[in-house]
């Protein structure tokens, strides 16, 4: 018997299968349960404050800031969210803004619970342009997509479950101006900062910027690149005309909610850097740290991400220290 033509057969039936499900699309069974509501920051800006937990069945793995800008020619929409639901959620709160269509989408950074609701935008408003940093329009579809989904699976009970990754349609670049509508988005590139791939966004009309997880609010999680390169992400941030800042997680406001984290990482690295010069590992010198950071001891998952976040910042100044 040819056992190398059924498993060929059973691998091919196994993608057929996939394949077919995924065309399927998303299942309504799984739709946001309740429409989020809007924050006004600007006359023309709102926001959509999502919870700041980890991915959960209660939230339906929801967990960001989506942006709406409002334009003369549509709305644009900033990090449309983590499923395909949250996507759709988030066209169904532009509609109750107004009767003009989706016209583009800013993706922040490659991390999927910002971007995966990129489906559920498209599938409403298939003309929509995507935008986002070169690096993601590289990878984030092919290499990260799927991860995201699984890992959403895995911690809310199947609530990604029918999203497909939709990726990045034109890249932008550093110092870039994109007019939408007559308004003004300003790209800023910050270098590996939270991500190797972050981008933020002012809005020099409404005096607003998006800062993506360069900035997060109440909210502790590892990181992806650079303390340092995070810490000057912010200052470069915060030398706009913006007076109004959003974060990728948690309350927007003003000056304060930038230097809140600001001083959060730089506390940190001013610790990691000051007991590695004791001689102590990153264990070790865990329990020095939360006391300093003790200001910071009810942020969400700080206490699981303390550890890994004392780690990275290890690395980052044995590599300088070296």
């Amino acid at each position: 018997m040819n056992w190398s033509f059924i498993g060929n057969g059973v691998a091919l039936l196994m993608l057929l299968f996939a394949v077919a499900a995924q065309a399927a699309g998303p299942d309504p069974a799984r739709a946001i349960t309740k429409d989020y509501p809007l924050e006004r920051l600007t006359p023309n800006v709102y926001i959509i404050r999502g919870p700041t937990q980890d991915p959960m069945p209660e939230t339906q793995a929801f967990r960001n800031n989506p942006g709406i800008v409002l334009t003369k020619e549509g709305a644009v929409v900033i990090d449309p969210g983590s499923t395909v639901y949250v996507g759709e959620m988030v066209v169904r709160r532009v509609k109750s803004l107004t009767k003009k269509p989706i016209v583009a989408v800013f993706d922040t950074h490659s991390h999927g619970d910002h971007w995966l609701g990129n489906e559920g935008i498209k599938l409403a408003f298939p003309r929509a342009v995507i935008y986002g940093h070169p690096k993601m329009k590289e990878m984030a579809v092919q290499t990260q997509g799927q991860q995201w989904i699984k890992a959403f699976n895995n911690l809310s009970n199947g609530a990604a479950e029918g999203t497909t990754p939709v990726g990045v349609d034109k890249a932008v670049h550093d110092d870039e101006i994109v007019v939408i509508g007559g308004t003004r988005f300003h790209i800023l590139f910050p270098g590996p900062a939270h991500s190797e791939d972050d981008i933020m966004i002012e809005l020099p009309d409404e005096k607003v910027l998006f800062f993506g997880d360069i900035v997060r609010d109440d909210l502790a999680g590892p990181f992806t690149a650079s303390y340092k390169g995070n810490i000057e992400a912010i200052d470069r941030g915060l030398k706009t005309d913006a007076t109004v800042f959003v974060p990728g997680h948690g309350h927007s406001g003003d000056r304060s909610v930038a230097m809140k984290y600001r001083t959060f990482l730089e506390t940190m690295r001013e610790q990691v850097r000051a007991n590695y010069k004791l001689g102590l590992t990153d264990f070790e010198m865990k329990s020095k740290i939360a006391e300093a950071l003790k200001d910071y001891r009810d942020w969400g998952n700080m206490t699981e991400s303390l550890g890994p976040l004392i780690s990275t910042a290890y690395s980052e100044i044995e590599k300088e220290e070296f």
